[in-house]
């Protein structure tokens, strides 16, 4: 059986304008976290790759999830992943959280551990 390819990728220009139009994405960061230290995106839910299946039930079924991570290959699995766990509005951010970080967007930056 041939499924048809689903079409999980959205590109950060795409996301400003789901915002602008009201839409309220949740970003969900799935990256190690030392790679948080780089910056994240304001408000998003901060769950490692390996740790999406046991905070499902943290996720919201009825807004877009965002996934993303450095480049946009884990949030592309996850995401397929996520689609085939009936979340319809789950998407990976192609090129990751540089690219949203390069649309101007408001980004947190934890606190190192001393």
């Amino acid at each position: 059986e041939n499924q048809p390819e689903v079409e999980v990728e959205v590109e950060a220009h795409t996301l400003v304008e789901w915002i602008a139009e009201g839409r309220d994405p949740l970003f969900v960061d799935i990256r190690e976290k030392h790679e948080l230290y780089s910056g994240y995106v304001k408000g998003a839910k901060l769950i490692r790759m390996n740790d999406v299946p046991n905070h499902l039930d943290e996720l919201p079924r009825d807004r877009p999830l965002i996934l993303y991570c450095a480049a946009g290959m884990r949030s592309f699995s996850v995401a397929h992943w996520l689609r085939d766990q009936g979340f319809h509005e789950a998407w990976s951010l192609v090129n990751g959280i540089s690219a949203w970080l390069a649309t101007g967007a408001a980004y947190e930056q934890p606190e190192r551990d001393s």
